[in-house]
């Protein structure tokens, strides 16, 4: 009688053993299972601007820092017209593996120059600003410096040179998107998007075709250009010669940082 053909498994036994009691490991490491995760939600503050674009700002930091940082763009002449209390929709990846390894994080997009685990963002000068710390620079020299960060990606400074020659005078952000399903795998560059200074996208690109590189760049994207803010309460409204203050608390706040500026009252 012929013996029986043992087939070794592909890993050790030990190994079989550990993924069997782990689904959190295997749900990391397939990354092309759905994911069935529910919406959440965030509480912020949204700068809005005349020109469409919009800024969600994550917690913790306070209202009041927010207001203050509103009032001053305000009074440099930037086109920002309110500031509300925001609650932004979190809506998932879609890649069940990608769901868990963010969650077990806490990671969370923002605005501005930002270095973290998932993203590495850096304001871009327009070409024609020239001067920075007292000093005078060459035009174009202040948004090479800028973009010397992204050097990584050819195709961002392919795009810009397009882009400064459209638009001199345009300030942007530029943001690189990345993520690591686990701490024993290297990070995966996604792609990059770019806006301006008011948070409207201008550009947009994955640099792979994939199902996970598309969801993580549209998260992102949704959660910096405040595209999934649900509901709002207003805190303030800027007028071309007064600001209207929804909270009796903040205008005292602001009348003290500002006295000579001209606030109303308004209920809410």
């Amino acid at each position: 009688m012929q013996s029986p053909v043992l087939l070794a498994p592909p890993f050790p036994l030990g190994a079989m053993l550990l993924w069997d009691r782990l689904p959190f490991l295997r749900a990391c490491m397939n990354s092309s299972e759905i994911s069935n995760t529910p919406v959440r939600s965030h509480e912020g503050v949204l700068i809005e601007y005349r020109a469409g674009g919009r800024s969600f700002w994550h917690r913790p930091r306070e209202d009041s820092m927010r207001c203050n940082h509103a009032v001053r763009l305000y009074q440099a002449g930037q086109p920002v017209s309110a500031v509300s209390d925001a609650v932004r929709r979190d809506e998932p990846f879609g890649i069940k593996g990608l769901e868990v390894a963010s969650a077990r994080k806490g990671d969370t997009y923002m605005t501005g120059n930002v270095y973290s685990n998932i993203q590495f963002s850096n304001y871009v000068r327009a070409i024609t600003k020239t001067e920075c710390n007292g000093f005078a620079f060459p035009a174009g020299k202040l948004a090479a410096t800028d973009l010397e960060y992204f050097l990584s990606v050819p195709q961002i400074g392919a795009w810009y040179k397009g882009f400064h020659a459209r638009c001199p005078d345009v300030d942007t952000i530029c943001y690189l998107i990345q993520d690591r399903v686990s701490r024993s795998r290297p990070r995966v560059l996604r792609g990059y998007f770019v806006t301006d200074t008011t948070g409207k996208e201008l550009h947009r690109v994955a640099l792979s075709n994939s199902r996970a590189s598309w969801g993580v760049l549209t998260k992102a994207v949704r959660a910096i250009t405040a595209q999934n803010v649900e509901s709002t309460t207003p805190l303030l409204r800027f007028h071309e010669e007064h600001i209207d203050v929804f909270d009796e608390a903040l205008l005292k706040s602001l009348q003290q940082d500002f006295p000579a500026q001209r606030f109303n009252l308004k209920p809410h």
